[in-house]
């Protein structure tokens, strides 16, 4: 997600994470700032435990 776009939402995703129970999540969501390319954002989501990594594959 660009990080101007998760700096413009920030203030409604925290209170929605609040209210479904995953209020570290926003922390969990990568920028540029932690990966430009796949193998970043892996690596990144790992470091982080983000849920998407314990999700079946859609494809």
């Amino acid at each position: 997600m660009p990080k101007e776009l998760k700096e413009e939402i920030r203030e409604r995703l925290e209170k929605r994470l609040q209210e479904i129970g995953e209020p570290d999540l926003i922390d969990k969501i990568a920028t540029e700032e932690e990966a430009t390319t796949t193998e970043e954002l892996l690596e990144f989501l790992r470091k982080v435990g983000h849920p998407a990594l314990e999700m079946e594959p859609i494809i």
